[in-house]
């Protein structure tokens, strides 16, 4: 199963980033455009003066202040998805697919589930057994053939460590889900030194009980797609 992107992608080549979600870029006809990033991590390994980008042209962009989304880096590694809005893309069309195998015994999926404090990706349900909580999280950052997560402080990816370590408790299943996006990693791991927080709140969940599990992605410039299953290590 794979996930298009919108075409045609247009190539640029990036300048600066302003701030979080918005980057500068040169166009192939000498423009400056300044694009929505929809990726606030630190990402200071793939956005250099230099690199090529891909963007697609944003719906309704009359309305925006941005005319184009970034949705793509081209670097020495490959092409590496900019967007965190497409793991739970990809990944809801494939539980629905039931093509994910660690979850392919559920029937039914619900997006957007509200679970104490945090609202959670996806509730799974099928009649022989628990309801599972499932967690998608995004992955770009990859050193030494391990994708590692956050590449920034996240409190709240914190917070959903803990709400699934409380949905074992109260006789969930649950899961978290790293999508790496790109095809380089051969496992995955807390980024303890960036985030000590959040590394403790995964082991801590891990011990609980919830499932880690973790894909890498293959890209193209039309589109993306689930490629291999990779172990999550919860040390380096």
């Amino acid at each position: 199963m794979r996930l298009p992107f919108p075409s045609p992608l247009v190539p640029a080549v990036f300048l600066e980033r302003p701030n979080r979600f918005v980057v500068r870029a040169r166009l192939v006809d000498g423009s400056e455009q300044m694009g929505h990033l929809p990726d606030p991590g630190c990402l200071k390994d793939l956005l250099a003066p230099g690199v090529k980008l891909w963007l697609a042209s944003a719906p309704a962009a009359a309305t925006r202040k941005t005319r184009y989304d970034v949705l793509l880096a081209e670097t020495p590694a490959g092409l590496i998805s900019l967007d965190t809005r497409i793991p739970t893309q990809l990944v809801r069309r494939a539980l629905e697919q039931q093509s994910i195998p660690e979850f392919a015994g559920y029937s039914a999926v619900r997006p957007e589930t509200r679970f104490g404090r945090s609202r959670i990706d996806f509730l799974l349900s099928a009649a022989s057994q628990p309801d599972l909580l499932l967690e998608v999280k995004s992955v770009t950052l990859v050193e030494d053939n391990v994708g590692l997560f956050p590449d920034a402080v996240t409190e709240r990816g914190t917070r959903h460590m803990k709400a699934l370590a409380e949905a074992r408790r109260q006789a969930f299943q649950a899961a978290v889900l790293f999508i790496v996006q790109r095809d380089d990693a051969n496992a995955v791991a807390p980024r303890a030194v960036n985030d000590p927080a959040f590394a403790r709140s995964l082991r801590q969940a891990a011990a609980a009980g919830v499932r880690l599990v973790a894909y890498t992605c293959c890209l193209t410039l039309q589109d993306i797609a689930l490629a291999n299953p990779v172990p999550v290590r919860l040390e380096l």
